[in-house]
């Protein structure tokens, strides 16, 4: 059970320390603080001590320290939560979330970051997947946009894509009704 916390004469009151207890009331499980040690912890007793120690190594070059976490072992998945209040995420920090994903991936382990706006009514979620092959490879060869050295030009259904992103959305447009 969380500890009732009152931020009213906090000094260093934030909306992302208010969105982080905001999180801890969602789920008893949510965690702030000591996220590598936990996640090593979790792998080791899933997985083995090698891949822990092979975790802990890269998390050790690594400073990520989400705003919140939750750690399901059963299900070896890491979900992160990052609320973008006066720090949004860095490309820095990306690349670093992505190695950590990459690694996780090779042991059977998923990572899963979601991106909070500061008053929790916007969330998304980052798809690694996609940053670590972005990064990986930028420029494939066999590009959609480039064929035989000619170049083709993309065409994008932007109402397509928009349908498609209100459908993912967890908090959609309020619906009119007539």
């Amino acid at each position: 059970m969380v500890k009732s916390v009152d931020l009213f004469d906090d000094p260093n009151l934030s909306f992302s320390k208010l969105a982080a207890v905001w999180l801890l009331n969602l789920d008893p499980r949510m965690l702030i603080g000591g996220f590598s040690k936990r996640l090593c912890e979790a792998v080791e007793k899933s997985n083995s001590r090698c891949d822990s120690g092979e975790l802990k190594l890269l998390l050790s070059n690594y400073r990520i320290i989400p705003d919140a976490y939750l750690i399901d072992q059963q299900a070896k998945t890491a979900y992160l939560f990052e609320v973008e209040d006066t720090n949004p995420l860095s490309a820095d920090k990306l690349r670093k979330l992505s190695e950590i994903w990459w690694r996780l991936d090779s042991i059977g382990w998923e990572m899963r970051v979601f991106l909070i706006d500061r008053y929790l009514t916007c969330w998304r979620s980052l798809s690694l997947v996609d940053v670590w092959h972005s990064l990986e490879s930028p420029f494939p060869d066999h590009s959609g946009s480039v064929r035989m050295g000619h170049s083709v030009a993309l065409k994008i259904d932007w109402e397509a894509t928009h349908q498609q992103a209100l459908a993912a959305a967890i908090n959609r447009p309020i619906p009119i009704h007539e």
